[in-house]
């Protein structure tokens, strides 16, 4: 059994653990993220101008951001959207929108912020909402603009970095026994590398590397990390699936 590491938003963390043991993995995970619900203020104004009717799309770009939003705006959260093209950027997304009474027009084929935009060429220039968190990519929005989109955001929550408990994982790489790192988010990366407090050469000189998108990728490789697994869409599931046919194919190199 292959020892899987990886950390994850403190909300999403035993759900992860238990995904990830029933793909067959001896997990070893901390949290990296907290989860911070948006302010008051700017729910109440985005609020007005759905009443208003003054949007005619809205892209949810996470699972949180729907909750979020139900819990802000509780039974009131699906009358709201009920005159709006809304849109979401994965699978996870479109069933927690489902959930909540909240059908979907679009998903893209690449669950990513690029290849939403590579989607929305066919639709006419509109005001669109953009529901995320303060971390969401610029390439979302940039890219919509360029297409003559006119673009208001609601950062329906912050991440804030964990302040967690990483001993574990620590002792594991001491130890040489972590077969694959598994990151989920260019803050996540940020997270682990501040909280290990040891060279990052040597906390994966012994191990292989997974990275769920390109930003992820990117930002490991900017801290001179070299990734071998990236899944063809960005999911968690998708991720341990790559990270799975990546071991069977390369079973004799171990």
């Amino acid at each position: 059994m292959r020892t899987l590491v990886f950390t994850r938003p403190s909300r999403r963390l035993k759900e992860s653990i238990e995904q990830a043991e029933r793909s067959n993995f001896n997990v070893i995970a901390a949290p990296s993220l907290d989860i911070i619900h948006g302010k008051k203020d700017q729910y109440l104004d985005i609020e007005k101008r759905l009443v208003d009717g003054l949007y005619k799309m809205a892209i949810f770009s996470s699972s949180t951001a729907v909750e979020e939003c139900f819990t802000e705006w509780e039974d009131k959260f699906a009358s709201l959207f009920s005159g709006v093209d809304v849109v979401a950027i994965g699978p996870k997304t479109r069933s927690s929108l489902l959930s909540h009474g909240i059908e979907t027009s679009l998903m893209p084929s690449e669950y990513t912020s690029s290849g939403l935009v590579s989607c929305m060429g066919r639709y006419e220039n509109e005001k669109v909402l953009i529901v995320h968190s303060d971390k969401g990519s610029p390439v979302l929005k940039n890219g919509l603009i360029d297409l003559g989109f006119s673009v208001d955001e609601l950062i329906a929550y912050s991440l804030e970095s964990h302040k967690g408990d990483v001993d574990d994982i620590r002792k594991a790489v001491v130890s040489g026994v972590v077969d694959v790192f598994a990151f989920t988010s260019k803050m996540s990366v940020k997270s682990f590398a501040d909280a290990m407090e040891m060279p990052l050469k040597q906390v994966f000189s012994n191990a292989v590397v997974a990275a769920i998108g390109e930003p992820t990728k990117t930002e490991l490789e900017d801290r001179g990390i070299h990734v071998n697994i990236i899944p063809m869409r960005a999911t968690f599931d998708e991720l341990l699936k790559s990270i799975t046919e990546y071991f069977d194919k390369n079973s004799g190199d171990f």
